[in-house]
């Protein structure tokens, strides 16, 4: 601007920084700023705002604390936006205690905390695992006369669930109910995250129900939080129903999904063949869309422990072993990550159950020196047979299971009016045994 102004005035740059921040070009918003400062004209508390939500908006939480400081070296008193946009900057900054030191400042001034303010400094307790922060924060918002909304709710039972605090997540959705304050999909689903942590599946299943009675279409997210309270319960045939339910529902697993029923011991059972079936037309179309197969080397990056060892097992049975039938001895590679390579099974080792299947298999498997994320395996002709048995899931067309195992999945379809679900198709239909044992029946799939 050459230290020109061009006769703009305080509410020129205002609305410019305005402008700025909405299209969150928080750079630019900062230089005009700056460029007041240097054309002599005042900025006042409008416009230390506009430039800070543009911060916010940014995500520069250190820019917005920078402005926030020269706003009151230019004795410029913040207001409840100001704090409000400030402590949300450094809420999403996952700068929880700065969050905390602004609200407890803004009490010592003449700015009254709104629930805006509340909120945006609960999110930052929750964003950084301080349940017990965000509860107390909760609980003063009424002696503060700031009445709790939805987000207030949301993000207190979001701050519960990543603590592992269910009850107390279980209790403020009831008491967002009692308040006659309608959940949002937020609500529902961090309510449901917060039971399937704590493996509470019965709670997990009956907060699904209520979702879509509300007619709040239930998404891959909640399905998959409850279907894995239901696995880490013991409840493989209510994980089974509940992707049953999703086809209903028109939802579309992911690999998550499918992920958590190949955990589930009984389904990816070699006895029953249903694990097969669900990683060849479920997980196996998916991962043949990523990267997870390049020639030689595998994957297993957002694998759970179930879901890792079918695809070893697939991939073995399969590439390496046409790989090996032209090859007198061949090296592969197998992609792991370093210990619990993943957040979403932060709970697993994909690495060690990678390594016993392969002790498992008699091959030899090593941990590279130089890189702890991959595993190598040496093949010679000697393998071909190894690799041509591990794969113990038959014929998928048609998969023999036990007449107890079927009937156990298709008794809990009489409890689905009760979570007000329809009988799907998808799974196809009992046909007459294909063998003289009474106690099989031939199950097909698809």
């Amino acid at each position: 601007m050459q230290n020109r102004n061009f006769g703009l005035t305080e509410r020129d740059y205002t609305v410019g920084i305005t402008a700025c921040g909405r299209s969150k070009l928080w750079q630019d918003a900062c230089w005009l700023l700056n460029a007041m400062r240097e054309t002599k004209v005042t900025a006042d508390l409008f416009t230390y705002n506009a430039a800070i939500a543009a911060c916010e908006k940014g995500g520069q939480w250190q820019q917005a604390m920078i402005l926030f400081g020269a706003m009151k070296a230019a004795k410029v008193n913040p207001d409840v936006v100001i704090y409000s946009s400030s402590i949300s900057a450094c809420g999403k900054g996952g700068q929880w205690q700065q969050a905390l030191c602004l609200f407890e400042e803004m009490k010592r001034t003449e700015a009254t905390p709104n629930v805006i303010t509340y909120n945006a400094t609960i999110s930052a307790c929750e964003k950084g695992g301080q349940w017990e922060h965000a509860l107390m924060l909760f609980g003063s918002m009424q002696t503060a006369n700031a009445h709790p909304d939805v987000i207030s709710y949301s993000s207190s039972i979001s701050a519960c669930e990543k603590g592992g605090q269910w009850h107390q997540a279980l209790n403020l959705f009831r008491a967002m109910q009692k308040a006659k304050i309608i959940p949002n999909v937020i609500s529902y689903s961090a309510t449901i995250s917060a039971c399937e942590k704590g493996g509470q599946w019965q709670h997990a299943l009956i907060l699904l129900e209520e979702m879509n009675a509300a007619e709040m279409k239930a998404g891959v997210i909640s399905y998959n939080a409850t279907m894995s309270a239901c696995q880490k319960g013991g409840q493989w045939q209510q994980a089974l129903s509940l992707l049953e339910a999703m086809f209903a529902a028109k939802v579309q697993p992911d690999m998550v999904t499918y992920s958590v029923l190949l955990d589930c011991r009984h389904i990816a059972s070699e006895k029953s063949r249903l694990g097969g079936d669900i990683y060849q037309k479920g997980l196996l179309p998916i991962l043949k869309r990523s990267s997870a197969f390049k020639g030689l080397k595998v994957d297993l990056h957002y694998h759970s422990e179930g879901a890792a060892r079918l695809t070893l097992l697939w991939w073995l049975s399969t590439t390496v072993a046409r790989r090996l039938e032209e090859n007198d001895r061949l090296e592969c590679t197998v992609v792991t990550g370093q210990g619990k390579s993943r957040q979403v099974w932060d709970t697993t080792d994909v690495q060690a159950a990678a390594l016993d299947l392969l002790k498992s298999l008699k091959l030899d498997a090593w941990v590279f020196p130089q890189n702890r994320g991959r595993i190598g395996v040496a093949l010679s002709k000697q393998d071909m047979p190894k690799l041509h048995s591990c794969w113990h899931f038959g014929d998928q067309k048609k998969l023999d299971v036990r007449a107890r195992e079927v009937l156990n999945c298709w008794n809990f379809g009489a409890n689905w009016p009760m979570f007000g679900w329809q009988r799907p198709e998808f799974l196809g239909c009992l046909c007459p045994p294909h063998s003289d044992s009474s106690d099989e029946l031939a199950y097909v799939f698809w």
